[in-house]
């Protein structure tokens, strides 16, 4: 199993930092496709946790649990697919890299935490099959994370079942 290297993380960390929204309370969810690649024909994953920058620390970590809560959600919408969990030699492998930064809503000044997620997973080949960058809410004080679950569901709304 090729498994990513730091270059795959660090690319879609960068990538979600720079697309922060200015004001974020429902999820925001782009998924991609790749033409050709036919995503009910992957039958087992495997799930490598990524990394979290937090830009108010200016460190990576993962101080709001996210990172739990998106691999128990991931794997909740693969079950309902079909797709099985394998240590072994899985057909793909999810990850995702993620930026989180505190802002302030409007005159009150509420704060909240908005995170931008990015959702890879490759095949065994290493190429990129299906990616999904999120923009929503995340609440620490929220551990059901509701905001990211919602956005979980959305992104795998249109994710084939497996034959």
């Amino acid at each position: 199993m090729r498994t990513l290297d730091r270059s795959d993380i660090l690319t879609a960390l960068v990538t979600s930092a720079l697309l922060f929204p200015a004001c974020a309370t429902t999820p925001t969810v782009s998924t991609t496709y790749v033409s050709g690649i036919h995503l009910e024909r992957y039958k087992t994953y495997a799930f490598v946790a990524g990394d979290i920058y937090d830009f108010e620390a200016e460190k990576i970590g993962d101080s709001t649990g996210v990172g739990p809560a998106l691999e128990a959600d991931v794997q909740e919408e693969l079950g309902r697919r079909g797709l099985k969990r394998s240590d072994g030699n899985p057909d793909l492998v999810f990850t995702y890299a993620g930026a989180k930064r505190l802002e302030h809503a409007g005159e009150r000044a509420w704060p909240y935490q908005e995170g931008a997620l990015d959702l890879i997973a490759k095949d065994k080949t290493g190429q990129t099959v299906w990616s999904t960058h999120l923009q929503t809410v995340i609440d620490p004080t929220d551990k059901t994370h509701r905001h990211l679950k919602e956005a979980i569901q959305r992104a795998f709304k249109k994710y084939p079942a497996v034959t």
